[in-house]
């Protein structure tokens, strides 16, 4: 304990309910016996969110929650090596380029509950004063340009096969 319950078939914007001691567990059971639900523990500790692009971990900001439920990232004093490593191998574990990692130091050991292939870069570059949007642009312009240049090159060549298959057609069969 304690526990976040949520319905199985709930929305991803369901923040579910916070259960703190086994009692308040038993008395939602009697009131929802019928609903089917999920339980998360809730883990106590610095969250942090970890920007990842490539092999290079940019930065690590905090995020907290205020009394009336608004999230802001402010800079940490977690930022360390190791957290910094535990992030970016999240990340190429899954695959990705590139994205956020949301670590919760339970401890002193820093835990992944979320990969996520995509930055919320307007509050981080303002907090943080990194260019993060352009780092990305600039890591997509190296990575996939060379990439994108040769997939047009192959399209290219398929319409020219295509129209000569035409062409070839049509001379074939004048009357159609």
């Amino acid at each position: 304990y304690p526990y976040l319950i949520k319905p199985r078939e709930g929305g991803l914007d369901d923040l579910g309910l916070f259960i703190p001691t086994p009692l308040s567990f038993v008395g939602y059971l009697h009131s929802h016996p019928h609903t089917p639900f999920v339980v998360e523990e809730s883990l106590e500790g610095p969250h942090l969110l970890a920007f990842v692009i490539g092999k290079d971990c940019l930065v690590i900001l905090e995020k907290t929650r205020s009394s009336s439920g608004e999230e802001s990232l402010h800079k940490t004093d977690y930022d360390n090596r190791f957290v910094r490593a535990v992030a970016k191998e999240a990340l190429a574990a899954l695959g990705f380029p590139f994205g956020m990692v949301e670590i919760i130091l339970y401890g002193k050991i820093p835990t992944v509950i979320g990969v996520n292939p995509y930055f919320r870069t307007i509050e981080a570059e303002h907090v943080s004063h990194l260019p993060l949007a352009n780092r990305l642009l600039l890591y997509m312009k190296r990575h996939y340009a060379k990439k994108a240049y040769e997939e047009i090159n192959e399209l290219a060549k398929r319409q020219k096969k295509t129209r000569s298959a035409i062409k070839i057609l049509e001379a074939r069969n004048p009357n159609d």
